[in-house]
C-alpha cells in the first residue's frame, strides 16, 4: 500500500516529455498489480475452512479420510455379504478360480480330495469380514492356482512397496519430522503447518544434511527393493514359442496347410515344418459356449438345492434384482426348468455356430518347425522387408503372396485371448 500512496501522492510534471508519461503509467500499473495481489491474499486469509486446527487442519483431513475409507469398506462388506450366493453360483463369471477367490469358496478342481469337504464350503467364509484376513492367510501357491502368476507377480510388486512407504514413513517421522520442528523461521504457533517442512530451518542449520542424507538412503533403499522384487520373478521360456511363428495376412481362402509347407521348403530348404494352425473367428463360439455353461452351473446348482428345500422359484427379468419386492408383477418360474431350457437353447446354438467356423479363416497361422534356428532364420529375413528387401520366394509365392505376409515369434499361449483374435 505505500507504493500505491507515493503514486497517489506525485501529480505529473506539467509539459513533461513522453518518456516521464510512459515511465508514471508503468509504476502506476505496477502499483495497481500490487494491490491486486494484496486483496486477493486477503482475501484467502479470511477463508474459515480449517483455520485454527493444529498444523493447518492436515491431521484432521486425515482422520476424516480414514473414517471414510471404513464407511466404503463396511458398505463393500455389506454387499458382498448380499451377493455371496450369486457368487457361488458362478453365473456371471466363467472363470471359477477368479470367483471362488473373490467370495471365499474354493472350487473342487482346485482342492485334493484330503482337503475337499462338504462342510468347507459353508464354514469357509461365514464371517461378515473374513474377507480380509485371507488378504494375508492366502499363500502364492493358492493365489497362482486360482489366478496365474500376473496376480502373483503384482501383489508381490505391492508388498514391496508397502513395504518400502513404511520404511520411509517410520525414518521420516523418527528423523526428518523432529529436524524440522527444530528450526524456528515459521514461528511456534501449532496451527502452522509450515513448521513440519524444511521451509522452518534455517539455511545454515548444519541439520540441513540429514535431508541430503536420508534423501540418498530411500534412493537405495528403493533400488533394494526392487531388485528383491525383480530376484523373484518367474520367467520360464517355452521352447515351442521359440519353434513357432505368427504369421499374418495370409490369403483367407487358403484352407490347406500343405501349400504353407511347400513354400517354406522350397525358399528355405534347411527349415523343416513340423506343424501348422490356422487362426478362426471363434470370438461368437467362445460367448455361446459361456452362455451355454452359465446355464449348465446354473442348472447343476438349482438341481442340487432343490434335493434339499424343494422346488426352487425365481424371477428371472433383469429389473427383478433391482425392484425385489413382490408386488412388481414379476413373474416367478421354476428355476430348474428354466436353466435346463436354457442350456438346450444355447446347447443348439453352440452346435450350428461350431459347424460354421471352419468357414470363419483370419488370414493367421501358427507354424512350428523342428528348430528354433530355423525361425531365426526367417524372422531375420522377413526383418529385412522393411528395407526394402524381398523375402526369399518359391514356386507358390504369387498363391500364397508371402510377400505381404508379417512374420513374428509366436505368443505365449497363455498370452493368447483367442476371441479378441478377430478384432486384431
Amino acid at each position: 500500500m505505500a507504493h500505491s500512496e507515493l503514486f497517489a501522492a506525485r501529480a505529473p510534471p506539467v509539459g513533461g516529455d513522453a518518456a516521464d508519461l510512459d515511465a508514471l503509467s508503468i509504476l502506476d500499473s505496477f502499483g495497481e498489480e500490487n494491490s491486486t495481489a494484496e486483496r486477493c491474499y486477503r482475501a484467502h486469509s479470511r477463508s474459515s475452512v480449517l483455520q485454527g486446527l493444529p498444523f493447518g487442519g492436515v491431521p484432521t483431513v486425515l482422520a476424516i479420510n480414514v473414517v471414510l475409507w471404513m464407511f466404503l469398506l463396511l458398505i463393500f462388506s455389506c454387499l458382498r455379504k448380499a451377493a455371496w450366493d450369486y457368487g457361488r453360483l458362478a453365473l456371471l463369471m466363467e472363470n471359477d478360480s477368479l470367483t471362488s477367490l473373490f467370495y471365499g469358496e474354493p472350487s473342487e478342481k482346485e482342492k485334493s480330495p484330503s482337503e475337499s469337504s462338504p462342510s468347507d464350503s459353508d464354514t469357509k467364509d461365514m464371517g461378515f469380514c473374513s474377507w480380509l484376513s485371507s488378504l494375508y492367510h492366502m499363500k502364492d501357491e493358492e493365489i497362482r492356482s486360482k489366478c496365474g502368476i500376473d496376480a502373483v507377480t503384482y501383489l508381490s510388486f505391492q508388498r514391496h512397496i508397502i513395504l518400502l512407504m513404511t520404511v520411509v514413513c517410520l525414518l521420516s517421522l523418527a528423523v526428518i519430522l523432529p529436524v524440522n520442528f527444530s528450526g524456528d523461521l515459521q514461528g511456534d504457533s501449532p496451527e502452522n503447518f509450515g513448521r513440519t517442512t524444511l521451509a522452518n530451518v534455517s539455511a545454515k542449520d548444519s541439520f540441513l544434511w540429514l535431508h541430503s542424507i536420508l534423501a540418498l538412503v530411500y534412493f537405495i533403499i528403493t533400488v533394494l527393493c526392487m531388485a528383491h522384487h525383480l530376484v523373484r520373478l518367474e520367467y520360464r521360456e517355452d521352447e515351442k514359442v521359440a519353434r513357432t511363428l505368427m504369421i499374418t495376412s495370409i490369403p483367407r481362402e487358403i484352407s490347406d496347410p500343405g501349400l504353407i509347407t511347400k513354400h517354406f521348403h522350397e525358399a528355405y530348404p534347411s527349415c523343416t515344418v513340423t506343424d501348422i494352425r490356422f487362426c478362426l473367428d471363434v470370438h461368437n463360439l467362445m460367448r455361446l459356449d459361456l452362455e451355454r455353461r452359465k446355464a449348465m452351473k446354473g442348472r447343476l446348482y438349482f438341481a442340487s438345492k432343490a434335493q434339499k428345500e424343494g422346488k426352487i422359484m425365481i424371477k428371472i427379468h433383469p429389473c427383478a434384482q433391482i425392484f425385489c419386492c413382490d408386488f412388481c408383477g414379476f413373474e416367478k418360474v421354476d428355476a430348474e426348468q428354466y436353466y435346463s431350457e436354457l442350456e438346450e437353447k444355447r446347447t443348439d446354438e453352440f452346435n450350428a455356430e461350431k459347424n460354421r467356423i471352419s468357414m470363419k479363416r483370419l488370414g493367421i497361422a501358427f507354424v512350428t518347425f523342428r528348430d528354433e534356428r530355423m525361425t531365426a532364420v526367417i524372422v531375420k529375413d522377413y526383418g529385412c522387408v522393411r528395407c526394402r528387401r524381398s523375402p526369399q520366394q518359391s514356386s507358390i509365392t504369387t498363391v500364397v503372396q508371402s510377400h505381404k505376409w508379417g512374420v513374428s515369434y509366436a505368443p505365449a499361449p497363455s498370452d493368447i485371448i483367442c476371441s479378441r483374435m478377430a478384432l486384431g
